[in-house]
């Protein structure tokens, strides 16, 4: 059984029928407790990355060499 029983289960905010394995740019959206910018900062409307936020873009970034490996 599971631990939290679906309490935190929210309903999918894909859409139906649409095909993800096509090759397209999506965005990755993270709350983090307490709204805490653990990556970095907005200024101007432009996401100014700390070095947490770097090391996170450069291990994103290798998604898609790891991807062609397999």
């Amino acid at each position: 059984m599971s631990k939290f029983q679906n309490k935190y289960r929210i309903e999918s905010a894909r859409l139906p029928k649409y095909d993800y394995s096509n090759p397209n740019w999506y965005y990755v959206t993270i709350n983090t407790k307490n709204h805490i910018y653990w990556f970095g900062d907005i200024k101007n409307g432009k996401m100014i990355l700390n070095d947490l936020g770097k090391i996170v873009e450069q291990e994103w970034l290798k998604t898609a060499i790891i991807k062609k490996k397999c």
